[in-house]
């Protein structure tokens, strides 16, 4: 048997660490990572997931592509015609 996981929108907190080192170690791996994500794959990607001494600052932003991709994925999901938004609901103005 199979399981293929198209999106995962959230991960406990005690995985973050984990997830930034294992995505932090392929640049292609963070490039898809970083044009699928959601709201919150964005907020993992910004996290200051650093040691103590401050060396690992956003590991999946290594590169100027990276945060490209990101600055691109952040203008799709704040665009009011995106479709990751339309789960948003307005409210009426008076």
């Amino acid at each position: 048997m199979s399981l293929e996981i198209d999106k995962v929108d959230w991960i406990h907190p005690s995985y973050r660490d984990l997830i930034i080192e294992e995505l932090g170690g392929d640049p292609n791996v963070q490039r898809v990572f970083l044009r699928g994500a959601s709201l919150e794959g964005i907020k993992l990607a910004l996290s200051d997931a650093s040691d103590r001494i401050g060396a690992r600052k956003f590991l999946l932003l290594g590169s100027k592509e990276n945060w490209e991709i990101l600055l691109t994925k952040c203008s799709e999901l704040a665009s009011p015609k995106t479709s990751a938004n339309t789960n948003v609901k307005s409210q009426p103005t008076g």
